[in-house]
């Protein structure tokens, strides 16, 4: 099976990507979303029958099954985007046992395709800016692009993942049938960050202390076409070496994504950085 770009969206035999049929399987999917979360209040997970009703009436509620257990997930549903449509793509879970079997990955080019078959050709989903393995399977895998920062989106969280943080997030847009999307589908990776670096000014600097990275000041004056800003690869280690040092990062990386974003510019590509002892990544914001 092919997309409308020429992608091949076939799944490894072993692991079959498709709408949930059961009552069981929905079930299933709540629990998931327990596990994976660690979610202790309830009310934070997807229902059983708001994801049944929304399966009824155009959303897109995609598992990835292997031996018949429900390892995976993906849910989105019919928003608004103008005067057009898009699907908002509001959760993806997959148990940590698969996550090094690219199983987010199928699940979210098998949404593609059911997306596209609906005739709708975007699909948005919001992430945590500071978690550079979802920002390098967003933008620079699948080829979305964010150009909106939401602080607190979510409010508190009951997953011990969030704790001690705002919910800020990126709001990302992935043009499924644009030549970005279908270069990085095809497995074109991005520009070459050398290249990219030259154009580039720096929006903040590392600084490192008792083994702890954190960030200068961001400088709010640039005005090239390219800028970029540096994060920890591991932002999780960071919040469990110091829950005061992660709140710094998430302050400063707000007060930058918000006035860059605000000024016309979009988060393109993410880079990370390949001495893995300065244990840092590395995002570029170019003017839209």
């Amino acid at each position: 099976m092919r997309g409308r770009c020429g992608v091949k969206t076939k799944a490894e035999p072993e692991m079959e990507i498709r709408e949930l049929k059961t009552l069981e399987e929905f079930q299933r999917c709540v629990e998931l979303q327990k596990s994976v979360w660690g979610l202790e209040d309830p009310f934070d997970a997807v229902p059983l029958p708001l994801l049944v009703v929304s399966q009824k009436h155009g959303g897109c509620i995609l598992g990835a099954f292997q031996d018949e257990a429900l390892v995976g997930f993906v849910y989105s549903f019919v928003g608004r985007h103008g005067t057009g449509l898009l699907h908002h793509s509001h959760m993806l879970a997959v148990l940590p046992e698969h996550r090094n079997a690219q199983v987010g990955y199928r699940l979210k080019r098998a949404q593609r395709d059911f997306v596209l078959h609906q005739g709708i050709d975007l699909i948005t989903w919001t992430y945590d800016p500071l978690l550079s393995l979802n920002a390098h399977f967003n933008l620079t895998k699948l080829g979305a692009v964010a150009d909106e920062y939401e602080p607190n989106v979510y409010g508190v969280s009951s997953s011990p993942l969030h704790r001690g943080l705002d919910t800020d997030r990126f709001l990302v847009k992935w043009h499924l049938e644009s030549r970005r999307v279908c270069d990085r589908l095809a497995g074109k990776g991005p520009p070459s960050l050398v290249d990219l670096m030259e154009l580039a000014a720096r929006i903040n600097r590392i600084q490192g202390k008792d083994k702890i990275l954190r960030s200068t000041e961001p400088d709010l004056d640039l005005v090239a076409e390219t800028v970029a800003l540096e994060i920890p690869s591991d932002f999780p280690a960071v919040k469990e070496q110091s829950l005061e040092v992660a709140q710094d990062w998430q302050r400063k990386t707000r007060k930058a994504f918000l006035h860059y974003l605000g000024r016309g510019y979009a988060a393109t590509e993410f880079y990370r950085n390949p001495d893995l002892e300065k244990k840092t990544a590395l995002y570029l914001l170019q003017r839209k």
